[in-house]
């Protein structure tokens, strides 16, 4: 009787096969194990009534101080984690919003914040808790009056 020509590894032949085969056993059954998190996340929803200025959130962004901020169709929401501060249109004050709808919210790695809204581009001052308006006017040519502004990215350099 002629002998067959195939090789037959066993897992005890080869103890790499053994150990990916139980690895992929383990793996699958004990899968809460293998990818945990230290730390549960929790989410809370956090109405109007809270003091939001508004249900309808269109961006978030956490600043270096801890601070959260909500964009809205009805202004500038900052969360300590315990309360809100809005900050809203005022037409006596020029270092707040002209118009209330906040398209954009974010920080640059200088920690300099920057709010797109729907009248153009605004900087926070975290002293004075007031807003630079950046100008309509550039290279001398005038921006539209709804110079809405829906995104704000930083460039390469963090800025």
């Amino acid at each position: 009787m002629a002998q067959s020509s195939q090789h037959h590894t066993t897992t005890r032949e080869n103890p790499l096969s053994f150990f990916g085969v139980w690895g992929v056993i383990l793996t699958l059954v004990f899968p809460a194990t293998a990818y945990s998190q230290p730390h549960r996340i929790r989410f809370e929803r956090i109405p109007p009534a809270a003091g939001l200025s508004s249900a309808w959130v269109t961006s978030i962004t956490q600043d270096s101080h801890g601070f959260l901020w909500i964009g809205t169709f009805e202004g500038l929401n900052r969360y300590d984690g315990y309360q809100f501060r809005v900050f809203k249109s005022n037409p006596q004050d020029s270092t707040t919003f002209q118009k209330d709808f906040i398209g954009a919210v974010c920080e640059d790695a200088r920690g300099t914040l920057w709010v797109g809204t729907s009248s153009g581009l605004y900087r926070y001052d975290h002293r004075r808790l007031a807003f630079t308006r950046y100008p309509r006017i550039r290279d001398g040519i005038e921006l539209p009056e709804e110079n809405k502004i829906r995104s704000i990215v930083p460039d390469t350099l963090g800025r």
